[in-house]
């Protein structure tokens, strides 16, 4: 091979010479390489869109389903937070005679009871009239205060 080059070497170097000036007058820019990654990014980014979108897709249904459950988790703690102001009512009406801190109790549940109601943009009747009278008899219990 080097004995080629030594006896070709002016035949090899006009040869560069007259490659320099056509590439140099016409040049042709070819990139194979940056063609084939373009092609194969063009690919991986439909790819990621579809699964962008399905995931997109998935997680929107399971915040449908999530907030479908919080709404009746909440619905049903308002029954029962509901549930238990009534009974509270009707056992002091009976005349149940309960301790200040059933009171305080039942208080917090009121409380608990309203911002569900709030939060919700529901309406409340039948709890507040309830509420005055449990607040009634608390004050004609503990605070001796009677209604006249």
């Amino acid at each position: 091979m080097i004995q080629f080059i030594m006896d070709h070497w002016t035949s090899i170097i006009e040869g560069f010479a007259a490659l320099g000036i056509v590439v140099e007058i016409t040049p042709i820019k070819i990139y194979p390489l940056k063609w084939l990654g373009n092609r194969f990014n063009a690919s991986l980014k439909e790819k990621l869109d579809e699964s962008n979108a399905e995931l997109k897709k998935e997680i929107d249904d399971v915040n449908k389903k999530l907030d479908k459950h919080i709404d009746s988790g909440a619905k049903k703690d308002m029954k029962d937070l509901r549930h238990d102001i009534l009974d509270f009512s009707d056992r002091i009406t009976e005349g149940s005679k309960p301790s200040k801190d059933a009171f305080t109790h039942t208080f917090d549940i009121a409380v608990d009871y309203h911002n569900l109601i709030e939060e919700y943009n529901l309406t409340n009747g039948v709890i507040d009239i309830e509420m005055e009278n449990i607040k009634k008899k608390y004050a004609e219990l503990y605070l001796n205060k009677k209604d006249n």
